[in-house]
């Protein structure tokens, strides 16, 4: 499977935390395959079954991410999504700036 994931970003900094508002898309493509066995008393079968496909989807996101230790450190932050194929998301973020 790979997947592309572009994203456009506008971001505000401030001395406390950064907004941030985007747009973005995805694109899948990938091949399933699996091999089946069949066995009928002294004879066997394999047949390998695969399938192509590939979907797209088109979101916009925003969030805001405070400075827990100041300028640099840890950050906490809540962000949101809004998925034209369905797929929304709320969450909060943890992670580290520099």
């Amino acid at each position: 499977c790979s997947t592309y994931s572009p994203e456009f970003v506008v971001s505000q900094p401030l001395y406390f935390a950064e907004s941030y508002i985007g747009a973005g898309a995805r694109y899948f493509t990938g091949t399933m395959k699996a091999t089946v066995t069949k066995t009928i008393g002294p004879a066997s079968v394999t047949t390998d079954l695969v399938k192509d496909g590939t979907s797209s989807s088109e979101y916009l996101f925003t969030g805001v991410n405070f400075k827990i230790l100041g300028a640099q450190g840890l950050r906490l932050g809540i962000e949101g999504s809004f998925d034209f194929s369905g797929y929304h998301s709320m969450g909060m973020i943890f992670g580290l700036g520099f």
